[in-house]
């Protein structure tokens, strides 16, 4: 019988897993409005963020793939509050982006306290409130 490592077991249930790589199809959407708003440089961080979230989500195990989703999120994330700075929208913007933000460590609190699917919904809700700040970003004028 194969041992299998606590790195090679997936942190969530394939039921988290999958509504987490669904949630994270969102991003494809904020990449596709900044498009559509003629944002095609911008466009490239959720688009990014979308590859690499579906990429670690599909199978989430501790390893290559969730770094460099995080390390993704991390940068992509750091950009975008830059570029925001002297948006029209930056206001809303920074509020929902803190809200989202808000949401990472109260996911993470609740899964290193074995309540796995408040903590999916945590997550989730960090990067529902993330999306709808960049669609209202790609709605306003960035210099």
């Amino acid at each position: 019988m194969k041992q299998t490592s606590a790195l090679t077991e997936p942190i969530v249930c394939s039921k988290q897993s999958t509504y987490m790589l669904y949630i994270s199809c969102l991003s494809a959407l904020s990449s596709c409005y900044a498009i559509y708003q003629n944002y095609y440089i911008y466009s490239l961080i959720p688009g990014t963020i979308f590859l690499t979230s579906i990429n670690y989500w599909r199978y989430p195990v501790y390893g290559w793939r969730r770094n460099l989703d995080m390390t993704c999120v991390f940068c992509g994330a750091t950009s975008i509050y830059i570029i925001a700075f002297n948006s029209s929208n930056c206001l809303l913007f920074y509020i929902l982006m803190i809200m989202g933000a808000s949401c990472y460590p109260i996911s993470i609190y609740l899964y290193n306290n074995n309540m796995h699917y408040l903590s999916t919904l945590m997550h989730s809700k960090m990067h529902i409130f993330a999306n709808i700040a960049l669609i209202i970003l790609f709605s306003g004028y960035i210099p």
